[in-house]
C-alpha cells in the first residue's frame, strides 16, 4: 500500500510539472547592428562652436568683459547611428568633450561693440558603415544595413580645442547658441588654424 502511494504521488507530480525548457535557443535569430569604419573612412577636420557666455556690450567704447558667466557644455558626437553603437574609427576622438569655462575678451582699440566666448571644438569626421549579423557572425560577415555616413566626433586630447572671442550680433546670440565651421579640411586630428569664420 505504501509504494503504491508513493508511486501515485510520484505521478501526480511529474504531471503537474511543465516540460524541461532547454535555454540557448538559436543564437543566429538575433540581429545586431555594429557600425565599421569603411576601406577608407576618408577622415576630415571641423569646428563645431558653442556660445558659453551672455553678450557683453562694449557700445560706450573699448572695454574688457571677464564673463564671470560662463557656462559649460557637454559637445557629443554628431551623426544617426541607425541602432549601432558609437565607435572610435580607430581615430583619437571620444564619445563628448566638456567645454571650457574661465576666459576674457576684449575689445579692439576704438571698437564699440559686443562681445562674447564661444568654445570651439575640434572634431573629426571619418565614414562607417553599419552591418546587421548575428550573434556567432564578426560585423562584416553579416549584410551592409543602409548607406556610408560621416560620423563627427570631438578630438581627444581636445587637439584644435579651445576659446575663442565673438564680435558683433551677427556671432553673438545668446548662451547656448551654436554654429559649425565652414571649412573642412582633410586629415586626422590636428593642430586646427582656421577660424575663417570669426575674421
Amino acid at each position: 500500500m505504501y509504494v503504491l502511494a508513493v508511486a501515485f504521488l510520484l505521478r501526480a507530480v511529474a504531471t503537474a510539472s511543465p516540460a524541461p525548457q532547454i535555454w540557448g535557443g538559436n543564437w543566429g535569430s538575433y540581429d545586431q547592428t555594429t557600425a565599421v569604419p569603411v576601406e577608407d573612412p576618408d577622415p576630415h577636420q571641423k569646428y563645431h562652436y558653442k556660445q558659453i557666455s551672455n553678450v557683453g556690450d562694449c557700445s560706450d567704447g573699448p572695454c574688457e568683459n571677464a564673463f564671470n558667466d560662463l557656462k559649460s557644455y557637454s559637445i557629443g558626437f554628431q551623426g544617426d547611428l541607425g541602432g549601432a553603437g558609437w565607435i572610435t574609427g580607430d581615430f583619437a576622438v571620444s564619445e563628448e568633450k566638456q567645454t571650457g569655462t574661465l576666459h576674457n575678451c576684449q575689445s579692439a582699440k576704438d571698437e564699440q561693440d559686443i562681445l562674447c566666448v564661444f568654445w570651439r571644438t575640434a572634431m573629426t569626421g571619418y565614414t562607417v558603415q553599419n552591418y546587421k549579423h548575428t550573434l556567432t557572425q564578426e560585423a562584416t560577415e553579416g549584410e551592409k544595413d543602409g548607406e556610408p555616413y560621416v560620423l563627427w566626433s570631438p578630438n581627444d586630447p581636445a587637439i584644435g580645442s579651445g576659446y575663442v572671442c565673438g564680435r558683433g550680433d551677427n556671432l553673438c546670440k545668446y548662451q547656448g547658441y551654436e554654429l559649425e565651421g565652414s571649412a573642412r579640411p582633410k586629415g586626422e586630428p590636428q593642430s586646427y588654424p582656421f577660424d575663417e569664420d570669426f575674421r
